[in-house]
């Protein structure tokens, strides 16, 4: 994407947005740079022209964008995102471990149907879950 607002701002800056980790390779370093720019033109194209103004949704729709993806790479990616997101003090934080996320998931579910008598009544809140 040419003339990515957010692009041409995190590569201005990048030594505030991500921390060169000298036990990682070059490559991987160079990757999740990579990660970060491909989640940064995703906001782009959703209208953000601040990298301040990125919002958790936006966040939670790039997931879903990639969701076809492997969970390892799924999970690369949340890592670069979220490193990037506490350096840049988005005001949202960023569920690392995947596991406590599908607990969370898997007991608000379970609180839902405890307390619903028709599954239809229930399916706008059970399907906010996801």
């Amino acid at each position: 994407m040419k003339g990515c607002s957010l692009v041409d701002e995190f590569l201005r800056n990048k030594r505030k947005y991500i921390v060169y980790k000298h036990q990682f390779s070059k490559k991987s370093n160079n990757e999740r740079v990579q990660r970060i720019i491909k989640f940064l033109q995703f906001c782009c194209s959703k209208g953000t022209k601040h990298i301040k103004d990125i919002s958790k949704a936006i966040y939670d729709d790039f997931m879903r964008s990639i969701s076809d993806k492997s969970l390892e790479t799924q999970r690369k990616y949340r890592l670069a995102v979220s490193e990037f997101a506490e350096r840049a003090r988005l005001n949202f934080k960023i569920v690392k471990n995947v596991d406590r996320q599908k607990e969370r998931k898997f007991l608000k579910l379970k609180a839902i149907l405890k307390d619903c008598n028709d599954i239809e009544q229930c399916r706008d809140e059970i399907m906010n879950l996801f």
